[in-house]
């Protein structure tokens, strides 16, 4: 979502010691810089709906993920949508997918 929406650069870290108490971690800053999206993104909301539901089953395909929102966007919608898409992508695990193709998945859901 970061990425879609913002640039993002890694400033510096900062060891445990900085904080008190320390974190059992180290910390990084990050400089965040808002732009808008590199590609079209029709519904904001579906989009961030599909990444999310994606990534939170990120070890299952593209495809998998698009059938088990057949409750959410109907059958009709969903199967359309596993239609029209590369078979690469359907494919794919989300990891691999570029940012152009969530939005590409999110506008033939939403549309």
């Amino acid at each position: 979502m970061l990425q879609t929406y913002a640039r993002a650069n890694r400033c510096f870290d900062l060891p445990p010691g900085a904080f008190s108490p320390p974190p059992a971690v180290k910390s990084t800053v990050m400089w965040i810089e808002p732009r808008k999206p590199l590609f079209p993104v029709d519904d904001r909301k579906v989009y961030e709906e599909i990444v999310r539901e994606l990534f939170s089953r990120r070890r299952k395909t593209v495809q998998s993920t698009l059938k088990a929102l057949t409750r959410r966007f109907g059958e009709e919608k969903t199967g359309s949508v596993i239609r029209d898409l590369d078979p690469e992508i359907l494919s794919s695990r989300p990891e691999a997918l570029y940012l152009e193709d969530f939005a590409t998945i999110s506008n033939k859901l939403s549309s």
